[in-house]
């Protein structure tokens, strides 16, 4: 029984080290996230939405927009904060209902495969209109701008090709 117990404590002790030493590994290694860009807070935290805005920010602060153009994105900024406000909370929802249904006695898995799949079919929707706001904010950009942008856009499409090549 004790030479039981020294193999359970030894092997706990040596799984910690394992996982400690991979842990410091991938951290050190410096290319994780996508593209190199590292990791975000994740989408359920408060920081979420005000992290994406600032980053709009400092990029529109970067083109010098003139002032009609900082009132178009002024509005497109509070709808997309509105929409990430009444996503979150929807998420929210869907998620107590996920497991309100799992925490039952007998879960209705088709319940519960209806209501994923309802969810993700909301997905394409949202961000489809998300994208038709950005190309319209675009072509209120001046040719410069636009220059800008697709030069920026190029940069990170080059940045994504190097790393999925380099996998």
């Amino acid at each position: 029984m004790k030479l039981k117990k020294k193999y359970v404590i030894v092997g706990s002790v040596v799984a910690f080290l394992v996982l400690g030493a991979g842990f410091c590994i991938v951290k050190a290694s410096g290319d994780y996230g996508f593209c190199g860009r590292g990791f975000h807070p994740p989408f359920s935290k408060k920081a979420f939405p005000e992290c994406i805005l600032k980053h709009m920010d400092k990029k529109m602060e970067e083109l010098n927009l003139s002032e009609e153009q900082k009132k178009k994105y002024a509005q497109l900024k509070a709808s997309f904060k509105a929409d990430f406000e009444e996503m979150r909370s929807r998420r929210h929802k869907f998620m107590n209902e996920i497991k309100a249904e799992i925490d039952q006695q007998n879960p209705d898995m088709q319940r519960l495969a209806d209501t994923v799949k309802d969810r993700l079919k909301q997905m394409p929707d949202r961000i489809g209109t998300h994208l038709d706001q950005l190309v319209d904010f675009y072509n209120i950009l001046d040719e410069e701008q636009k220059t800008r942008v697709l030069e920026r856009m190029r940069e990170r499409m080059a940045r994504c090709e190097k790393i999925m090549s380099e996998k």
